[in-house]
């Protein structure tokens, strides 16, 4: 049942695309939000509390409601796991921005596609070279690729759709007390940023895994060996460093900015990418995409069989 779930979800997700963030996951940041207004006292202690209140009870209630459908009826436990994943799992809110840039390039409008880029890095503007969008378009690429496919996908062979549930959650907890540039939640969201580094640690090597089978394996291996642990962004270090090798490309280093240059490592090995490459990070994420898919079957079989 469950990679029947995802392959429908994917299918509606094609048919009937929402943008990002969707409704659901809006809810959730306000909701989220408001607990951090509320319990934040400025101690780790206090995140904790919060982040248990915060992604625990609607984890619980999704888990509850699947068994609890699946025991009514089986057919209709099926349909409540396809919505769920649809409004978790978001591939083509990826790709959608991803094709945006792309198509926005090869009509030489730069312009627009720093808009894009910005939007999906959350920055209210990206003031950069044109020589550094196409790097930051596949670094945003293979990030969102993990972060709302690979990531929930993986939850979800473990514990069904609130898997799923549990690590969107987790990652949008972090982004809103650990990743903004706000003092009150420097020590409010210390513990939201450790208990997703655990959460994901498995995921993203994981996914780094499947990028370096569906492309060249044995240079992003070697890229994942040895820049990863240089890359300050633990998070998505496996991830870029082996996607960039995979690839055969480089990606990170200087991001030129109209006032300064912010100096990051190297990722990855061979040129800078041109515009080409950006269609070789789409057959890249879905080759990783369809080798996962080949698994989950084979595990649904082997439950099945066994």
């Amino acid at each position: 049942m469950t990679f029947l779930s995802i392959l429908a979800a994917f299918i509606l997700e094609q048919v009937r695309p929402h943008r990002y963030p969707n409704s659901a996951v809006r809810a959730f940041i306000a909701f989220a939000n408001g607990v951090a207004r509320y319990l934040n006292a400025g101690q780790t202690s206090h995140g904790a509390f919060s982040w248990c209140v915060a992604v625990l009870p609607p984890v619980i209630l999704v888990a509850v409601l699947s068994w609890a459908i699946s025991a009514l009826n089986p057919l209709l436990g099926w349909l409540w796991n396809v919505a769920v994943l649809y409004f978790t799992i978001g591939f083509r809110q990826v790709s959608h921005t991803f094709t945006g840039i792309v198509r926005a390039l090869r009509a030489g409008d730069a312009q627009r596609a720093k808009q894009l880029i910005a939007q999906w890095r959350e920055e209210s503007e990206l003031e950069v070279e044109e020589r550094d969008i196409t790097k930051l378009t596949i670094e945003e690429g293979l990030r969102g690729a993990h972060r709302f496919v690979f990531g929930p996908v993986l939850f979800t062979i473990i514990a069904g759709p609130a898997g799923a549930v549990f690590y969107r959650l987790a990652a949008i907890v972090r982004e809103q007390w650990a990743e903004r540039a706000q003092p009150e939640l420097v020590n409010f969201g210390r513990f939201a940023r450790m208990a997703f580094k655990w959460i994901d640690w498995v995921p993203s090597r994981l996914t780094a895994a499947g990028f370096a089978i569906a492309g060249n394996f044995e240079d992003a291996y070697y890229c994942w060996r040895t820049q990863a642990a240089t890359w300050p962004d633990m998070f998505n270090a496996p991830i870029l460093a082996s996607g960039a090798g995979a690839l055969g490309v480089k990606i990170g280093g200087p991001l030129h900015r109209l006032t300064q240059v912010e100096e990051r490592p190297d990722l990855g090995i061979g040129e800078d990418p041109d515009i080409n490459a950006l269609d070789s990070t789409v057959g890249l994420i879905w080759r990783a995409t369809v080798i996962w898919m080949l698994v989950i079957l084979l595990i649904t079989v082997a439950r099945w069989t066994g």
